[in-house]
């Protein structure tokens, strides 16, 4: 009994830091799904050559990630099945019948696997990591960068909306979020309905999640901004960055149009 008691710890901690993983390739620009099949394809030490490994390999701080999956896989399974065997080699004196022992271990596998498909719980469990990785680790935020072709600081978000945040309680058209530069892309309700494409009068819940598209340092302020005067006047200075960011995009653009012009003048006819 005490073998399968640590089995079945065994699997849950490896479900869990395939879940970390998969979190922390997320925030380094994967989707959730390629982030998912990376993640467990590292940790149980299998062969990835899609397409998609490409684009781990070629970048420093997936390859890391991977790396460490790949070494607490190594440690992980290897003791899963040493467990496994200590189960099931033999039958000691007074213990549970082998077949007993299976159904127990199948019965509690099935309760860790519909443990982890409770929506709730997933989202209470990805919070929680998430936390951790932004107080741990430095993993920038860029979803789909290479999709997108993200430069100059400019990154795609996922930010998860909690009792408390400044942008619960309003619709879009109140936030005015592109006075600050930002975009908001979709937004996914608390049920799991994705919004593709919000209105201005689109308003947001705690629990839901938002896609926004801004500058990276303006997002993770954006992220902890609290509702109330303090929340509004940050809102007012973002606005006012925005202004004076504009102001100077709009010199750089007519200075490069002007050397343009001047390099076609100049060029022989």
């Amino acid at each position: 009994m005490p073998e399968l008691a640590t089995l079945l710890l065994l699997i849950t901690l490896s479900m869990l830091l395939v879940r970390v993983g998969t979190i922390a390739l997320q925030k380094t620009g994967l989707s959730r799904e390629i982030a998912g099949f990376q993640a467990q394809s590292a940790f149980m030490g299998v062969g990835f050559t899609t397409s998609e490994a490409e684009k781990v390999v070629g970048h420093p701080v997936r390859r890391r990630i991977l790396r460490i999956l790949m070494l607490l896989g190594f440690g992980a399974v290897t003791s899963t099945l040493g467990t496994l065997v200590v189960a099931f080699a033999a039958r000691e004196s007074g213990g549970l019948d082998p077949g007993l022992k299976t159904a127990l271990l199948l019965s509690g596998v099935l309760v860790l696997w519909a443990c982890a498909r409770i929506r709730p719980l997933e989202r209470l469990l990805d919070g929680i990591i998430t936390r951790g990785l932004e107080r741990m680790a430095h993993l920038e935020v860029m979803d789909f960068e290479e999709m997108l072709h993200l430069d100059k600081g400019y990154t795609v978000a996922t930010l998860p909306l909690a009792n408390g945040s400044w942008l619960l309680d309003k619709n879009l058209n109140e936030m005015a979020l592109g006075d600050e530069g930002i975009l908001i892309l979709n937004v996914e309700r608390k049920s799991g309905v994705i919004i593709g494409t919000p209105s201005p009068t689109t308003r947001l819940s705690d629990g839901d999640r938002i896609m926004v598209y801004g500058l990276a340092p303006d997002l993770a302020r954006l992220r902890r901004r609290d509702a109330g005067e303090a929340g509004d006047n940050d809102h007012e200075d973002a606005r006012k960055r925005q202004r004076l960011r504009m102001v100077e995009e709009r010199a750089v653009d007519r200075i490069a149009d002007s050397e343009e012009a001047s390099d076609h003048d100049q060029d022989p006819q």
